[in-house]
């Protein structure tokens, strides 16, 4: 967490928030001056002048706070992509994997941005009210009585007690929040297909679906919401009954001169305004609770996913891979690499009947290779260049194609391994020609391993490939 928040936007946010609040606690001082003044019959222009500036000069690091809180939470929102995708350097076979996409994808999507600007926000109006609160009530006991200073303390301290008490029921209410939040937002990634395409049989499932998470994850919000709010009452009430005794006490009848009960009277707003901001404090301090249960889920979809055996997954005697016409069968991964690594370029087909594991096979491969090669499923939404060109689907794969390889051997982009899953599943013979025409042209100068949708499925004796 602290990677990622630790951001030099936040020292310019937080700087700005301790300038504003000294000025606005300075005003707690000169206005019970400015009382004392008046009651006494003293001079007060320049207590009322520097009370007038210490409210007005404030906006200005609010200004400067506001703008730094906004930058820190982009550079924050970016630190967490970058970690993202650090985490994920080493994890192509989990590609295909439903189970770890929908519980990863919603933090790189929605969740995240959503956690870190929530989190960002957090610890600016917690900063900002804690020094709020702090300075004034440190102005407050030099200008009324030091007494008010044990009228706080205790306040805080059964606040505190109030807090803990509570804070289990609200840690296990946010959490659920978060587990139903993020459930929800997995169905609602796959709304686009069911709604648009309108298959009245899928779109029923769907919707059904959806309601029975859209519910449960809005009974857990205000389960959530509720054990919040009902921790922030009983929290702020036990925090301000000692704090009304002894104001109750310090201005009793014929306790203070003229010139002190002045001085408490046109500071009681302010006093009230410390004591609502010692609600919010509490409200915060509750919140973290559910600001933590979010970065335990952000933190998880920052470790590296769990490996799993996807070799198990390959019937090997079911597939076979083909290269200048002959036909070759191996019995593990190592056979298969130790073959590919001896080539310095051509085309590599690999045949097999359906759920023999030629796609898996494709993205182990990717792991080995590595840098060194790049794969194309069927269906993704990998970026290309060349996407932002009007064409068809057909076309488009011609285009992707031809940007790849106008990457010359040595440019940081060039790879000398090009991984294709059915390719030409949805192509037209005109555009599958196309298409192959430069897949030939890549095979002079690299390797292309293809699992071809029309492929010849026939399978010869296994003999030894040609160098």
């Amino acid at each position: 967490m602290l990677r990622i928040l630790t951001q030099r936007p936040a020292v310019v946010s937080i700087g700005a928030l301790v300038l504003q609040q000294l000025m606005v606690a300075s005003s707690t001082v000169w206005v019970s001056r400015l009382g004392r003044d008046v009651a006494t019959n003293r001079p007060f222009t320049l207590d009322l002048f520097l009370f007038l500036a210490s409210l007005g000069l404030t906006y200005f690091p609010d200004m400067l706070s506001a703008i730094a809180l906004a930058r820190w939470t982009q550079a924050a929102h970016a630190a967490f992509i970058s970690a993202f995708v650090d985490a994920h350097a080493t994890a192509e076979t989990q590609w295909g994997s439903s189970r770890v996409r929908s519980a990863r994808e919603p933090y790189l999507t929605t969740e995240g941005a959503s956690t870190i600007e929530s989190t960002t926000h957090y610890f600016h109006d917690l900063v900002g009210t804690g020094l709020n609160v702090v300075f004034n009530i440190i102005a407050l006991v030099v200008v009324i009585d030091p007494l008010l200073l044990l009228g706080y303390g205790v306040g805080l301290a059964l606040t505190a007690l109030c807090l803990v008490y509570a804070k289990k029921t609200v840690e296990e209410r946010a959490a659920l929040a978060q587990d139903t939040r993020v459930r929800l937002g997995s169905v609602l990634l796959t709304g686009w297909d069911n709604i648009l395409l309108r298959n009245q049989y899928n779109l029923g499932l769907w919707v059904a679906r959806m309601r029975d998470r859209f519910h449960r994850s809005a009974d857990a919000q205000v389960g959530a919401a509720r054990a919040n709010q009902g921790a922030i009452l009983v929290a702020s009430w036990a925090g301000m009954i000692p704090v009304f005794a002894v104001l109750i006490y310090l201005f009793r009848p014929g306790h203070s001169d003229p010139g002190s009960l002045a001085a408490g009277i046109v500071t009681l707003p302010r006093q009230m305004i410390v004591l609502n901001h010692l609600l919010v404090i509490v409200g915060l301090v509750t919140h973290w609770t559910a600001i933590r249960a979010q970065w335990r889920g952000l933190l998880a979809a920052l470790s590296p996913p769990p490996r799993e055996d996807l070799g198990a997954r390959i019937a090997w005697t079911e597939i076979s891979i083909r290269r200048d016409g002959q036909w070759h069968r191996f019995a593990h991964l190592d056979e298969c690499l130790a073959e590919l690594r001896a080539v310095a370029a051509g085309r590599v087909t690999i045949s097999g009947p359906n759920g023999s594991g030629k796609s898996t096979l494709l993205l182990l491969l990717k792991e080995a290779f590595g840098a060194r090669a790049i794969y194309l499923p069927a269906q993704s939404a990998l970026y290309f260049a060349s996407d932002e060109t009007p064409a068809s689907t057909g076309e488009r794969l011609a285009l992707r194609l031809r940007e790849l390889a106008a990457h010359p051997a040595g440019h940081r982009d060039a790879v000398d391994v090009f991984l294709l899953d059915e390719w030409d599943a949805n192509l037209d013979n005109l555009n599958r020609e196309m298409s192959s025409a430069v897949l030939n042209e890549l095979s002079d100068r690299a390797v292309v391993v293809e699992v071809r949708h029309h492929a010849d499925q026939a399978v010869a004796p296994m003999r030894p490939i040609q160098r």
